[in-house]
């Protein structure tokens, strides 16, 4: 039985070459703060920030489930696996600037809307 992630919160994500808001299964990246994921910002400004390629932002409803908070400083070593053997679902950075949200499957990200 798959675990119950809890209400979706809709963070923002800065899309650029390669992010599709009308592909359902967003892909993790390689690398990251909290290892290889799908990053999210609290604010479409934040997210703009943030963005290695430049485009349009994408709002989502994400699934954060349990979250682990990390420090500011992250932690790259991070996985899918490691992170549900520990009991849980997402990952918080806190940042200076506003909060990132990380998840490791797609399955958590849902209604993706595209913004110019």
């Amino acid at each position: 039985r798959r675990r119950q992630l809890g209400d979706p919160v809709p963070p923002y994500l800065a899309g650029g070459g390669g992010v599709d808001p009308h592909e359902p299964r967003m892909k993790r990246g390689a690398t990251g703060m909290a290892g290889g994921g799908i990053y999210f910002a609290t604010t479409p400004e934040h997210a703009t920030r943030k963005a290695q390629a430049k485009g349009a932002t994408l709002s989502a409803l994400v699934k954060l489930g349990r979250v682990l908070t990390v420090s500011a400083s992250g932690d790259g070593s991070i996985t899918w696996a490691s992170l549900r053997a520990r009991g849980f679902d997402s990952v918080l950075i806190p940042r200076a600037n506003g909060v990132e949200y990380v998840v490791y499957s797609w399955h958590q990200v849902r209604q993706i809307v595209r913004h110019a």
